[in-house]
């Protein structure tokens, strides 16, 4: 559950009963620090920093509890793209590239080594939107991170409704498909969430 301050996020409580608060530097958010329940225990911190044009350029999250973290920089490229570099390590420091890729307005592209046979092997995962409103659409701030730490393409304004995966030359087959209730201001109010098999895995309701 989501609770906002005018249009700014403020803070949220998980289906655990964590909450997160949302700090922000003007109309850029720099922060995310999660608690656990109502507790002053620090388990989770997430830290945005920004180029000089309010471009998101680092984004790092650290679990406080495992003592892990992951750091991913990203790259604005002129034709709309962005790449990205992600390294994992301890929370005080995150040096090991794990993979690297590109985000466009369908697609990520990412660039990562094989679990079992440890080639390179190129993952990617395509995206398919209707043309009405994501629920996070006039959040501010959202529109500079809603891609970090995500499996999303360059689409914060409209809603998914399919989801491809492909593994290097292979066919793409079909991950996820969404199907949406909106109400009269073209928002969704009801997702419902169907696997590979057309089967629906669960449903969401948005208040």
């Amino acid at each position: 559950t989501y609770f906002y301050s005018g249009d700014k996020l403020n803070y949220l409580i998980d289906e655990d009963g964590n909450k997160t608060n949302f700090i922000y530097q003007g109309n850029l958010l720099i922060e995310e620090d999660t608690y656990f329940g109502t507790s002053s225990t620090l388990i989770e911190k997430t830290t945005y920093d920004y180029n000089n044009s309010s471009k998101l350029i680092t984004y790092v999250n650290v679990d406080l509890l495992s003592d892990t973290g992951s750091r991913i920089t990203y790259s604005h490229n002129s034709n709309g793209t962005i790449d990205y570099q992600e390294y994992i390590g301890s929370q005080d420091v995150q040096d090991e590239l794990y993979s690297s890729g590109t985000l466009t307005s369908t697609s990520r592209i990412e660039n990562s080594t094989n679990p079992i046979t440890q080639e390179p092997q190129i993952f990617t995962g395509g995206f398919t939107y209707d043309n009405k409103n994501n629920p996070f659409k006039n959040v501010i701030g959202y529109d500079k991170i809603y891609f970090s730490d995500s499996d999303l393409a360059l689409n914060y304004v409209n809603n998914v409704l399919e989801r491809t995966d492909q593994i290097d030359s292979d066919p793409p087959y079909i991950l996820e498909t969404l199907t949406y209730t909106y109400n009269t201001a073209n928002y969704p109010t009801k997702i419902v969430h169907r696997g590979q098999s057309g089967e629906i895995e669960y449903t969401e309701d948005i208040i």
